[in-house]
């Protein structure tokens, strides 16, 4: 059986999806590139941690919502399917009635073609700014499997 060739949307968030991950964990960083869980607050290595969703990623038009990002640890994103209650509460924390807004949003139209390329290309750029060696793992810092999730 032949494979079904995928669609422009289906290769953009393939090419989206880890730029947005190591945009959102590279936000949250300081200059040593440790960031907190959102959840938890457990502090490790960017290449640590992952970008977890408050609603979850299969809603496409939250998948790429600032409000609905935010660095997490494996524990919490994946043990804990993304901790959902204490990431609301804390999204309420940044403004009241965040999570419900964020929540709201699952409805609307997925971002567009255009819209996708357009994000494509601001993250890219974003990206760029960070020192060449940003996501190489510094000497003496433990090795962990959940990086680039």
């Amino acid at each position: 059986m032949a494979k079904r060739k995928k669609s422009e949307r289906q290769k953009l968030i393939e090419s989206i999806d880890p730029l947005w991950s190591r945009y959102i964990r590279s936000k949250y960083a300081d200059d040593e590139r440790k960031a907190e869980c959102f959840t938890c607050g457990k502090r490790a290595h960017v290449l640590d941690l992952q970008a977890g969703h408050f609603m979850s990623r299969r809603y496409h038009a939250t998948k790429y919502d600032y409000d609905n990002t935010r660095v997490q640890c494996y524990s919490c994103n994946v043990g804990l399917h993304g901790n959902q209650y204490r990431f609301g509460v804390r999204l309420d924390e940044e403004r009241e009635g965040k999570a419900s807004s964020v929540a709201a949003r699952i409805k609307d139209k997925p971002p567009s073609i255009d819209h996708l390329k357009q994000l494509r290309a601001v993250l890219k750029l974003s990206l760029q700014r960070l020192p060449e060696d940003y996501w190489i793992r510094p000497r003496g810092t433990a090795a962990d499997s959940t990086a680039d999730n």
